[in-house]
């Protein structure tokens, strides 16, 4: 729930934010999400075309970097979205505006649909156990992510602009409001990237470590891990969660929300 924070009694399951939100949003959202080209490119310099956005005219070239598959644009725009923002505080739709170029300038999108084979093909080999397709597809986003140079800043940005002013520890309800299923979800992705490409052992690693934290909230030993990662943790369920319903109340049959309603979030 935004706003407040409450113990889930079922928060987490194995891999839920990990390899199950990253492989599976692959063969629907992310396709219908990032809508540009891999090769996409604009044709002025990003950050002379950085250089004249402003809150009115922001969104329009967010949205052109969108539909060009244009990360430069979207990370130098981003960097702009903190003067903007700055001079309109309580401006919604600005900081949504500013999680769409966090998402777009990470280059999840991307590299998830460079990697899409080698994941799907991870998923479905029948000729592996439940464990080791775990262990294939957790190689497959690992190499999918090495070398994204926006993702901290994009992590940062949507730590930044996607929570509540007065307790940045949980979501900002009109946030929420004012974002698609979509946009929540991919935010969640882009945050668990973010930590995988860092953390000590890698995706399988900070698996692990989610499963202990979501046992620790059902009433497990708690996995001593540090303050900052579960603050983060906390956001990126409650970032799933909060799609989850969005999507379910748009639409039930969409895949997304099928997808999402299999996990106990």
């Amino acid at each position: 729930m935004q706003g407040t924070r409450k113990k889930r009694s079922n928060r987490g399951s194995v891999l839920v934010l990990t390899v199950a939100l990253f492989p599976l949003l692959i063969g629907t959202g992310c396709q219908e999400f990032f809508t540009g080209t891999l090769s996409g490119g604009f044709a002025r310099d990003a950050s002379d075309l950085a250089k004249n956005a402003t809150a009115d005219n922001v969104a329009e070239f967010a949205a052109t970097a969108k539909s060009t598959g244009d990360t430069e644009l979207s990370a130098a725009l981003l960097a702009k979205m903190d003067e903007i923002i700055a001079d309109n505080p309580d401006d919604v739709a600005l900081k949504v505006v500013a999680v769409d170029l966090a998402i777009e300038a990470s280059g999840v999108g991307d590299a998830f649909l460079e990697s899409s084979a080698d994941i799907l093909n991870s998923m479905n080999d029948e000729t592996l156990t439940a464990d080791e397709q775990s262990t294939a597809v957790i190689d497959a986003v690992n190499d999918a992510l090495a070398g994204l140079a926006n993702l901290d800043a994009s992590s940062d940005a949507i730590l930044t602009y996607a929570v509540d002013a007065v307790d940045p520890s949980v979501l900002s309800v009109a946030f929420v409001a004012a974002s698609t299923a979509d946009q929540l979800a991919f935010a969640a992705l882009t945050i668990v990237a973010s930590e995988a490409t860092s953390y000590t052992g890698g995706l399988d690693t900070l698996s692990t470590d989610l499963q202990e934290y979501s046992d620790y909230l059902n009433g497990g030993t708690d996995p001593g891990l540090d303050p900052a990662l579960t603050a983060k943790l906390d956001l990126v369920i409650d970032l799933a969660n909060a799609a989850k319903t969005k999507a379910v109340e748009a639409d039930p049959t969409s895949k997304l929300a099928e997808m999402l309603a299999n996990f106990n979030l």
